[in-house]
């Protein structure tokens, strides 16, 4: 008996695990894909500089693990290739906002928008930017 329950847990684990991808985030990404709808627009702190945007930015990359592949003045290109999404962002900012452009596929070249990373990313510039006032 007890090995009939253990062998009921694990299928139900990996039956679990194969639809936890099905998310109403990754629902989300394709419905904003869809529409066109691939930018967020973050408020900065009133007396940032461009260089402390600058550098909140970067450092939410590097904390997410992002690859940056340029970073000029006012943008910043960063990607991200993660269980077969391959993210592209296109970050300008200034002193007053942040807009993240998203230009993202699944493994099967749909469009996508990663709608949690793009979260956790706003999240971490945040933290960044209070943490520097």
């Amino acid at each position: 008996m007890k090995k009939v329950i253990i062998y009921i847990t694990a299928v139900i684990t990996v039956l679990a695990s194969l639809t936890a991808c099905n998310t109403t985030a990754t629902k989300q990404g394709y419905a904003q894909a869809q529409e066109g709808s691939n930018s967020t627009v973050i408020s900065v702190f009133p007396g940032s500089s461009n260089e402390d945007v600058r550098r909140a930015i970067l450092w939410a990359l590097a904390n997410r693990e992002w690859k940056v592949e340029s970073n000029t003045e006012s943008t910043v290109i960063a990607k991200l290739d993660h269980r077969g999404i391959k993210a592209h962002l296109n970050i300008n900012y200034n002193q007053k906002q942040i807009t993240i452009l998203s230009d993202s596929y699944d493994e099967n070249g749909k469009k996508f928008v990663p709608v949690r990373w793009i979260a956790n990313l706003e999240k971490d510039i945040g933290i960044q930017m209070a943490t520097k006032k």
